[in-house]
C-alpha cells in the first residue's frame, strides 16, 4: 500500500493507493488489496491502471455507486497488475487553521455575521452586552442570563412548560396506577402500562404470551412453607371428628398435632367440625364451660424444624370465627427449657388478640426467639373469654418465614404430604399481593415471603441432621472412602487415621455439622444420582455453604465432577468451572460457586469441597446447598422438610433401630418372624422406600428354645437360610429356611445399599 499526499504539509487531499495481483478470471474487484488495504474510493474521483496503463472509466471499467468495487467487461488474466487511486474529496472547509496565514476580510466568507439574542454582530465589531448578562471567562461563556433576556423562557416535557431556572419533579404516572397495588412495567418500544393485582396469594412469573411478558401464578402451595402441621384441621386419627373433653390434670388431644393444655375448669370440649364459619372444609371447634376458663391452644413444633425459624422475622395467621367477641385472647410461644423439653419452659412472646363476634382473618409478625433452637410451642391463650357454650372454631392456622400473612399451604404441601407430617440478614423468597385472603383489607402493597421449598436443593442432608449409621459417633477413615453421615462419604488419601463425625453445629451456626479431624487429605462429597441432576444439566447451578476452621489458614476448595457411566465413577470428568478456593479461619465463612452442569452430565455428579489438614486440625461443615441459579440462596432441606428428609436419605440406606441408635448385632427391635419347631420358616419384609438397589441384610437369631420351652438369648445365627430374594417391582425381600429348630428371627440392617 502507498499513501500519497498533495500537498503533504497541510493534508488538504490525500491519496491512498490500492494495488492488486490477479489470479485470472476476475471480473470484479474489491474488498483487500495485496497489503491488506481495504477498497474504499468516491465514486467519480478514482483513477484506475491496468498494467501501467490509465483506464477510461465507464468505458475499459464500470466504479460502484458506494465506492466498494469496480467491474471490467472481460476477466483479468493471470498476474494483470491493477492500481487504483482513491482521492479524497478537495473541500476548502477541511483546511487547517494553521494553514491559515495574514488576514481574511468578513467579505471573503460566506457569513460575515453571527446572531446573538437574535440581533445580527458583523464580525470583526465589538459586543454590546445585554442587561444583566456578562462575558467572562478564556471560553467566552455567557452567564447570568435572565430568562427575559432570551426569546424562549420555558420548555415544554410532558405538554407543560417548565420555566427555565424552575424545578422538575418527576413522579409516577399515576394516571396509569388505576388499581391498589399495580405494578408498572414495560411493554416493549419505550412504553409502559399497569399491572394489575392477581389474585389472593398469586405471584408473577416471566410468561412469554403476555404484552407485559409477566402474568400471576399460583397461589403458593410449597411443601415446608407452613412450620404448622394439618394447620387446616383435616387430620385427625385419635378422634375421627368425635368430641374430646378436656380434664384439668393432663393435656387433651385435639386433631393430629394440636392439644388443649392448662385448662382450669373440667368439661371444655373440642372436636373437628365442618368449616362453614371459617369457610374451609374443616376446623377445630374449641367449645368452653361454665367458670374461669384458663386454657392453651397450641402445637409443639420440633426443634429439628424450629431451628430454621430462630432469630427471623416470622408471621403467624390464621381464620377463627367466634360465637361471641373475646376480650382476654393471647397470641403466645412458648420455648422449651432444653431440646423439645417443656419441663420448664419460658414465655418470650405474649401478645393480645382482639377476637370480634364472627370470623376474624388474624396475622401477627414477630421475631422467633433464638431460644428456638430448642423447639417452640405456638398457639393461643383464652384466658377467660370461653363461658358456658361459647365456642370458637379456628382453621388454616399458618406459621411462615417473612413478614406478610400467604395464602394457607398445607406443611407437607399436599393431604397425603400433611397426613405424613401428622403422625432480615440472609433471607430470601418471593414477592406476593398482601392483599390476599388473610388480609382481605391490606394495603395491596407487594411485600416478602418466605419459602422452603422441597427439591431446591439437589443434596440430601446438607443440614448433616441426619446419621443413622453411627448416631453422632465417630467413623475413622484411613485411605479409603467411608460413608459418615448420611448421603456423605470421606476419602482420604492420607496414610494416617481421620475421622468425620456429626456433631452440634455451634461453629456454623446451624443445629449439626459435620467435624472432618486430621491428618486428612481428601474429599467430602456427595454423589447426586443420574435421575436427580437429569433438571440441573445444561444449566447454571450455585454450590454453597458454611466452614469454619479450628485454626486459621486452612484452604479449601470446591470441586464437581460428573461420572463416565450411570451412576459409575470409574471414570469421571471434572467440572473445571466448579473450582473455587475458600480461605477458612475460625469464623464460619460462607462460600458459594456459580458454574454451568454440563449437558453430558446425565450420568450423575459428585459435588463437594476438598482440604488437607494437619494432625488434629478439624473444619466444621453444614448447609451445603446445590441449586439452579446463580444466588446462594438461603438453606432449604431436599425433601422440604425433616420428616421428607430422612425418607430420601433411607433410599440408600435404612436402620431398623430408633433414631439416634447406631446398628448393633446384640440388639435388634422387634421380632421380623417366629418359626415354631418342625417347620420350615419363611418371611417377607417391605421397605417404606424404594431403595436404590437390594440392601445387604444379617438375618440373627438372638433366641433359641431351651429344655423348658422358653427363648434364651443365643448369639448362634440361623443354621439354614436362603439368600435374601430381591423384588425391584414391589420393593420388598422374602427369605425362606430348612431349619426346624424353634427360634425367633431378627433382622438386621448390618450394611448398607449406598452409592459410592
Amino acid at each position: 500500500m502507498t499513501i500519497e499526499q498533495y500537498p503533504s504539509s497541510n493534508n488538504i487531499a490525500t491519496t491512498t493507493v490500492w494495488k492488486y495481483t490477479a489470479t485470472g478470471s476476475e471480473l470484479t474487484l474489491s474488498g483487500y488489496d495485496n497489503y491488506s488495504q481495504a477498497l474504499q474510493f468516491t465514486a467519480g474521483s478514482e483513477q484506475v491502471y491496468l498494467n501501467g496503463v490509465l483506464l477510461v472509466r465507464n468505458l475499459d471499467y464500470t466504479p460502484a455507486a458506494n465506492g466498494l468495487s469496480i467491474t471490467f467487461p472481460s476477466s483479468l488474466a493471470y498476474n494483470d497488475f491493477v492500481q487504483i487511486y482513491c482521492y479524497s474529496n478537495y473541500s476548502i472547509a477541511s483546511v487547517a487553521s494553521s494553514s491559515i496565514t495574514g488576514t481574511i476580510q468578513n467579505a471573503q466568507l460566506s457569513n460575515s455575521s453571527i446572531t446573538i439574542g437574535n440581533q445580527s454582530i458583523s464580525l470583526g465589531n465589538a459586543i454590546t452586552t445585554l442587561t444583566g448578562t456578562s462575558i467572562s471567562g478564556s471560553t467566552n461563556t455567557l452567564t447570568n442570563i435572565p430568562n427575559s433576556a432570551l426569546s424562549n423562557s420555558s420548555i415544554i416535557i410532558n405538554g407543560n412548560p417548565i420555566s427555565l431556572g424552575g424545578t422538575v419533579n418527576i413522579t409516577t404516572p399515576n394516571t396509569i396506577l388505576s388499581q391498589k397495588g399495580g405494578i408498572i412495567v414495560g411493554t416493549g418500544g419505550g412504553s409502559v402500562t399497569q399491572l394489575t393485582v392477581g389474585a389472593d396469594g398469586t405471584t408473577p412469573i416471566a410468561d412469554s404470551t403476555q404484552a407485559t411478558n409477566i402474568s400471576w401464578a399460583g397461589p403458593i402451595n410449597i411443601s415446608g412453607k407452613n412450620y404448622l402441621f394439618n394447620g387446616n384441621m383435616e387430620s385427625d386419627q385419635r378422634n375421627n371428628g368425635a368430641v374430646v373433653t378436656a380434664t384439668t390434670s393432663a393435656p387433651a388431644y385435639l386433631v393430629d398435632r394440636w392439644y388443649l393444655n392448662y385448662v382450669q375448669v373440667a368439661n371444655i370440649t373440642a372436636q373437628r367440625v365442618a368449616g362453614t364459619n371459617t369457610g374451609t372444609q374443616y376446623a377445630q371447634r374449641i367449645t368452653g364451660a361454665t367458670g374461669n376458663a384458663n386454657l392453651n391452644w397450641a402445637q409443639r413444633i420440633d426443634a429439628i424444624n424450629a431451628y430454621s425459624l430462630a432469630g427471623k422475622t416470622v408471621t403467624i395467621s390464621m381464620k377463627l370465627y367466634a360465637s361471641t367477641a373475646i376480650s382476654t385472647a393471647k397470641f403466645f410461644v412458648i420455648l422449651p427449657s432444653s431440646y423439645d423439653n417443656y419441663t420448664s419452659p419460658t414465655v418470650p412472646v405474649f401478645t393480645s388478640i382482639n377476637i370480634n363476634s364472627g370470623l376474624n382473618s388474624i396475622s401477627y409478625t414477630f421475631t422467633m426467639p433464638s431460644g428456638a433452637t430448642n423447639g417452640a410451642e405456638v398457639g393461643i391463650n383464652f384466658t377467660a373469654g370461653l363461658g358456658n357454650n361459647v365456642y370458637v372454631d379456628i382453621s388454616n392456622v399458618q406459621l411462615e418465614i417473612g413478614s406478610v400473612a400467604t395464602t394457607f399451604a398445607r406443611s407437607g404441601g399436599s393431604y397425603n404430604g400433611d397426613i405424613a407430617l401428622s403422625g432480615s440478614a440472609g433471607f430470601d423468597g418471593v414477592l406476593v399481593s398482601t392483599n390476599s385472603s388473610i388480609s382481605p383489607t391490606s394495603s395491596g402493597t407487594p411485600g416478602w415471603a418466605g419459602y422452603y421449598v422441597s427439591g431446591k436443593n439437589f443434596l440430601i442432608n446438607g443440614l448433616q441432621e441426619i446419621d443413622q449409621r453411627n448416631a453422632g459417633a465417630a467413623v475413622t477413615v484411613n485411605s479409603a472412602l467411608k460413608i459418615g453421615l448420611d448421603r456423605w462419604f470421606l476419602f482420604n488419601s492420607a496414610a494416617t487415621n481421620a475421622t468425620v463425625q456429626r456433631v452440634a453445629g455451634t461453629n456454623t451456626g446451624t443445629q449439626y455439622a459435620a467435624r472432618i479431624t486430621g491428618s486428612f487429605s481428601g474429599n467430602y462429597a456427595q454423589r447426586i444420582e443420574s435421575y436427580q441432576i437429569a433438571p440441573a444439566t445444561g444449566q447454571i447451578v450455585t454450590f454453597s455453604g458454611k466452614i469454619y476452621g479450628s485454626t486459621s489458614g486452612i484452604t479449601v476448595s470446591t470441586y464437581a465432577i460428573y461420572a463416565g457411566t450411570q451412576d459409575n465413577y470409574a471414570t469421571n470428568t471434572s467440572i473445571s468451572t466448579a473450582a473455587s478456593t475458600i480461605s477458612v479461619s475460625t469464623t464460619p465463612t460462607k462460600f458459594s460457586v456459580t458454574f454451568v452442569i454440563p449437558s453430558a452430565a446425565t450420568n450423575g455428579v459428585e459435588v463437594g469441597i476438598n482440604t488437607t489438614l494437619g494432625s488434629g486440625v478439624y473444619i466444621d461443615v453444614s448447609s451445603l446447598q446445590l441449586e439452579l441459579g446463580t444466588v446462594a440462596s438461603q438453606i432449604s432441606r431436599s425433601g422440604g422438610n425433616y420428616p421428607q428428609e430422612k425418607l430420601a436419605c433411607m433410599r440408600y440406606f435404612q436402620s431398623s433401630f430408633p433414631e439416634g441408635v447406631a446398628p448393633q448385632q446384640n440388639y435388634s427391635p422387634g421380632i421380623i418372624q417366629v418359626q415354631t419347631a418342625n417347620a420350615a420358616l419363611s418371611g417377607g419384609f417391605l421397605f417404606p422406600v424404594p431403595m436404590k438397589k437390594a440392601p445387604n441384610m444379617t438375618f440373627y437369631n438372638p433366641y433359641a428354645a431351651n429344655s423348658s420351652g422358653r427363648y434364651a438369648n443365643s448369639s448362634t445365627d440361623v443354621a439354614i437360610i436362603s439368600y435374601p430374594t430381591w423384588n425391584t417391582g414391589v420393593n420388598y425381600i422374602t427369605w425362606g429356611t430348612t431349619t426346624t429348630t424353634s427360634q425367633a428371627i431378627h433382622l438386621n440392617w448390618s450394611a448398607d445399599a449406598e452409592i459410592y
